[in-house]
Formats: structure tokens, sequence, C-alpha cells
């Protein structure tokens, strides 16, 4: 794979994607790991991938939990409403860049909030989940 740029001015989109793709993969937590994170069996949480209550990949060590879904010691609040409405068929990186990319649709005092952001301050989590309903849908 030849990430290098076609010239020196242009960014290629395909190096910021493997980027953000390892960044994803690197920060993601382990069964195990999130677990133990929020107090529960490692039971639990499979039981939550299969209800999609959280959400995850199957890697070659196992599933794999991105890590916005996680404050230090729980799951974000309000993540069961977001994920009800969050399409099945898009990538995870496609749901961690809209859960953490700032959303003009979400207002904290005088600025955009990421979706994660907004549900850590307290905000309705039946906004960012309208919204996380459209990802993917043509503008």
């Amino acid at each position: 794979l030849d990430l290098t740029p076609l010239s020196d001015v242009d960014v290629d989109p395909r190096a910021r994607t493997v980027a953000e793709q390892a960044v994803l993969r690197d920060t993601a937590l382990s069964v195990s790991q999130a677990a133990e994170r929020i107090g529960v069996d490692t039971s639990r949480i499979r039981h939550r991938i299969s209800e999609r209550r959280l959400i995850g990949w199957k890697d070659r060590g196992g599933w794999r939990l991105p890590a916005w879904q996680f404050t230090d010691s729980d799951v974000l609040p309000g993540l069961e409403t977001v994920l009800a409405l969050m399409p099945v068929d898009q990538p995870a990186l496609v749901l961690a860049n809209f859960m953490t990319t700032p959303q003009e649709d979400l207002e904290l005092g005088d600025r955009p909030a990421s979706p994660r952001e907004w549900l850590l301050a307290g905000g309705d989590p039946q906004r960012v989940a309208e919204l996380a309903a459209t990802i993917g849908t043509p503008a």
C-alpha cells in the first residue's frame, strides 16, 4: 500500500484514514478491559455486544470495543439510546468519527460539541440518536 501523497501540497485521505484506523484499533478495549472499567463480568460485556448495547468488532485476539463508548468508570451516558438508532451497516471508524467530531446541532455554551462531549455534559441522548440515524445517508 503506497500512501505517498500525490504531490507535496496534497493531503492523501488514504493516509489519514489508515492513521485514524490505527488509532481506533490501538485505543479500543478488549472485553476484559471493558469489563474491568465498568465493574462487570466479561460475560456481561459480550451480552451487551450481542444486544447492541455496546459496539465492537471481532479481531484476531477477540472482541475490540471502541474507547469512545466509555468514561473512566462506566459506559457513556445515553449510549443505549444512541446505539438503538445508529446504523448497523457503518464501519466502526465512521461511527467513531461521528461520536468524536463536533456537530453544529449540538452546542455547549457557544461552540459545537461532539456527541460524546454532549452526552458527558448531560445532553439529551435522543438528539444524538436522531443525528446518528442519518449516518451514511445522502445529505
